[in-house]
């Protein structure tokens, strides 16, 4: 049982609270909080808590930490991390209803430009393709 994400959103927050830093960007999950509702049946009642539940539960705590926290933060949720290429056009949405494959070039342009977008302050979007 891992507790990494967790602890390190605590130390990351307890670091930027002394340093003054506001913004962080943060990688989450898609199936953590709120979002595992909309995985699709498998997922969400076997690949969920039998396989992913510790990871899960770790991202949970990851975006506690956060939330819980003095600074401007934004929890990004995206599901299976594919190695193609770029592909644009992704999906936001902050129900979790979004494809739970992606690639990666589009989920890192996607949590780069949230470093100076507030839309998702205090948020938790998923991406995904439509």
């Amino acid at each position: 049982r891992s507790t990494l994400r967790t602890d390190g959103a605590r130390n990351t927050v307890a670091a930027m609270e002394g340093a003054g830093v506001r913004r962080i960007v943060a990688m989450s999950g898609l199936g953590a909080g709120d979002s595992r509702q909309a995985l699709p049946f498998p997922v969400r009642f076997f690949v969920a808590p039998v396989i992913l539940g510790r990871l899960l539960a770790d991202q949970d705590g990851l975006e506690a930490a956060l939330a819980a926290s003095g600074v401007a933060w934004t929890a990004v949720r995206a599901g299976e991390l594919k190695d193609e290429p770029a592909r644009g056009g992704w999906r936001v949405a902050l129900d979790g209803r979004v494809s739970t494959a992606v690639a990666r070039a589009d989920v890192a342009r996607f949590l780069v430009e949230q470093l100076t977008d507030d839309t998702y302050v205090g948020k938790t979007p998923a991406i995904g393709y439509p």
